[in-house]
């Protein structure tokens, strides 16, 4: 149950997989999930990941990812997607570091960024 807007109570139902298959240095992984009445009441969203790595050298991947978003609402862009493509450098323990292109899509709209990421933990 969780609220939707602060205005109304929603009995949302999630249900999703995860399939993962490795090989040497390569990786193909993905998830489907489906949400209801999670938005708003009645409506059905959907959300996709595949993702493929390549292990170049140890502490360096490639990596392709592709996510996709179906709201499920009528009205505005109702589906949204990225293309990602980078790499996840671990220069040390603890460290990573990951330089990504993006292509974003929105509705008809298409648009590039590059991202970077720093990741510290412990």
């Amino acid at each position: 149950t969780k609220t939707n807007l602060f205005t109304e109570v929603l009995n949302t139902n999630l249900s999703g997989g995860f399939a993962g298959f490795g090989y040497k240095r390569f990786t193909l992984m993905g998830e489907y999930d489906i949400a209801k009445d999670y938005l708003a009441n009645g409506i059905t969203t959907k959300a996709l990941m595949i993702e493929a790595t390549y292990n170049v050298l140890v502490g360096l991947d490639a990596v392709v990812r592709y996510d996709k978003l179906e709201t499920g609402l009528s009205t505005g862009d109702t589906k949204f997607a990225h293309l990602i493509l980078g790499v996840e450098f671990f220069p040390y323990s603890f460290v990573e570091v990951r330089p990504q292109y993006r292509i974003n899509y929105a509705g008809d709209d298409k648009k590039g960024s590059f991202v970077l990421q720093f990741h510290f933990w412990y």
